[in-house]
């Protein structure tokens, strides 16, 4: 994964070699046509909301702290889809197609955005 600079960054995932269709990485087949011929590839870090939803209640575990936070569906440039967190100073602000751009996934599991 490219972390250099901050429009460099890439997101580890697959692409399906029948229909050039990408996804995150942890697939077997592809959802968009069943097959099972993937190779690696590297999305681009960018993209925008796709649709979210803001948790403001999170009784326990890692993400209490967080709330409110933004859940969304990220689509990238590339026409990935990924659910990741997006930080923005105020979740409630958030918007379908506000522009985003990868940061870092954290505790190696979850997909951590920015809103540009």
């Amino acid at each position: 994964m490219n972390t250099s600079g901050e429009l460099g960054r890439t997101i580890p995932a697959v692409k399906c070699k029948d229909c050039g269709t990408p996804h995150p990485k942890g697939i077997a087949a592809c959802p968009a046509c069943g097959s099972m011929n993937l190779e690696d590839y590297e999305a681009r870090g960018t993209g925008a909301i796709y649709t979210y939803s803001v948790n403001t209640f999170v009784p326990m575990g890692k993400h209490k702290a967080r709330a409110p936070y933004c859940m969304a569906v990220v689509e990238t440039d590339d026409k990935m889809r990924i659910t990741a967190i997006v930080e923005m100073p105020d979740a409630n602000t958030a918007k379908i197609g506000d522009k985003v751009q990868f940061k870092a996934y954290e505790d190696k599991l979850t997909p951590i955005f920015e809103r540009v």
